[in-house]
C-alpha cells in the first residue's frame, strides 16, 4: 500500500470518529433537554423583556442632565432589574401659553389603568395593564399650581399641561437680524 494511501486512511479514520463524537454529543444534549422538558415551567423563571434607555440634555444651568428608563439599570454587581418600567419622558416649558408640558411614554396600557399624583414639585405616575407595569417620580424644575393640572393620553403618550407658580420668562434680549 502507497504511503499516500495510509495518509489518507488515517485521515479518513480521524473524521470518522470525530463524527461519532459528535453524534454521541447531539444524542445526550437531545436526552437532557427531553428530560427537562417535563420538569421545567416557564413561570418558575423571570425572562424579560429587559427594556433600558438613556438621554443626554442640557439642562437649564448649561449641565448635562442624564436620564435612565426601563426596567433595568446598570451597576456594579450586574443588572438590577424591577417589575415597573421606569417611562421615558420629557418636559418642555412652553413659554407662549405659561405652561409645561410633561410628556410620559407608556404604551401597552389604557387610560383607565393610569394613575396621576403631583404635588408642587413632582408627578408621581403608575400604570399596571395586563402584559405592562409602569412607575415614575417626575421631578419638575419649577413650582406649579396643581389645581391647573389637566392630562391626556393618546396612542401611548400621557401628556400632563401644568401652569408654573412663577410666570415662565424668556430670557437675554431678541438681536435684529440685517
Amino acid at each position: 500500500m502507497s504511503e499516500r494511501r495510509r495518509d489518507k486512511d488515517w485521515f479518513d479514520e480521524l473524521m470518522d470518529e470525530f463524527e461519532r463524537i459528535s453524534e454521541e454529543t447531539d444524542e445526550i444534549i437531545d436526552s437532557i433537554f427531553n428530560d427537562a422538558k417535563g420538569r421545567i415551567r416557564r413561570e418558575d423563571f423571570t425572562f424579560g423583556p429587559y427594556i433600558y434607555g438613556f438621554s443626554v440634555s442640557v439642562g437649564p444651568d448649561g449641565k448635562p442632565v442624564f436620564k435612565q428608563w426601563g426596567n433595568v439599570k446598570p451597576s456594579r454587581r450586574g443588572l438590577l432589574e424591577t417589575k415597573a418600567i421606569e417611562p421615558y419622558y420629557d418636559i418642555m416649558e412652553d413659554q407662549k401659553n405659561n405652561q409645561i408640558k410633561v410628556y410620559i411614554e407608556m404604551p401597552g396600557v389604557s387610560k383607565d389603568q393610569i394613575h396621576l399624583y403631583a404635588d408642587d414639585a413632582e408627578l408621581h405616575v403608575t400604570a399596571k395593564g395586563e402584559h405592562k407595569e409602569y412607575e415614575a417620580d417626575i421631578p419638575l424644575d419649577r413650582e406649579v399650581d396643581v389645581s391647573s393640572a389637566s392630562a391626556t393620553y393618546n396612542n401611548g403618550v400621557l401628556e400632563v399641561t401644568l401652569k408654573p407658580k412663577q410666570p415662565l420668562q424668556k430670557s437675554g434680549n431678541e438681536i435684529k437680524i440685517q
